[in-house]
């Protein structure tokens, strides 16, 4: 039976794993970088030939230069690469959900969260270049303190919009004070349509009636945003 080529069978000048260790994670490529994740080839190509394959197939399919590209990739997009099948596409994803996160989180940490560009700044690079919609529900405190975030791939949920039983369950269970919602527009133009609109009006009543605030419902755009609360659509008076 064949064995997949690991990391110890590279020559010692192109193991990322003792580069990484003598001179720190900064000094690794891009391709360096994600041969560690990856950690092993296939029976016939090395682990570091397969990370390259990856950059490059990113690169066609993204504008964002390097690694970002790769938050520009689906999971099946993945693994139609050569070399990267279901688990080393997971591998992927998750390390760009953590990446994802923990960008949030420091910049979450000293923005004001009732300034709509403050909000946008955040999560413009998640979720600029997504190919389907998806939300970003933000739990906010009394002191605009962000105390919980979900996020949801609606798919093929078109009809369904806002899954608004879904949301105020969410509130109601992290103690929210207020409300944050966010969604993407793929086509990169993120003025509301009418169904967006109307379907924010309905979320902000029936949060209204337990004593949650909508305080905006931002939509983000190619590089740009639109903010319902600024434009006058959302009145965030209990």
């Amino acid at each position: 039976m064949e064995t997949r080529l690991t990391m110890k069978q590279l020559p010692e000048s192109e193991r990322p794993y003792e580069k990484m260790e003598k001179f720190g994670a900064g000094a690794l490529s891009d391709a360096e970088l994600l041969s560690v994740i990856l950690r092993s080839g296939t029976p016939k190509e090395k682990v570091s030939d397969i990370a390259l394959r990856v950059l490059h197939y990113a690169g066609e399919h993204s504008e964002l230069p390097g690694l970002a590209a790769l938050f520009s990739l689906s999971p099946a997009q993945l693994c139609q690469i050569p070399g990267i099948g279901r688990v080393k596409s997971l591998q992927i994803g998750a390390v760009l959900e953590i990446a994802s996160r923990l960008q949030s989180a420091s910049r979450i940490s000293v923005m004001q969260a009732q300034d709509p560009q403050s909000v946008a700044e955040v999560y413009m690079p998640a979720m600029r270049y997504l190919r389907t919609e998806q939300i970003r529900v933000m739990c906010l405190n009394h002191h605009h303190q962000l105390i919980f975030e979900e996020k949801m791939d609606l798919g093929q949920m078109a009809e369904a919009f806002l899954p608004e039983q879904h949301i105020l369950k969410t509130a109601l269970e992290h103690h929210t004070s207020g409300l944050i919602l966010l969604h993407n527009h793929p086509g990169g133009d993120p003025e509301p349509s009418q169904a967006d609109v109307s379907a924010t009006s309905r979320l902000a009543l029936s949060l209204r009636t337990i004593g949650i605030r909508l305080l905006d419902h931002i939509i983000i755009g190619d590089g740009t945003f639109y903010s319902m609360m600024e434009q006058g659509l959302l009145s965030t008076d209990i």
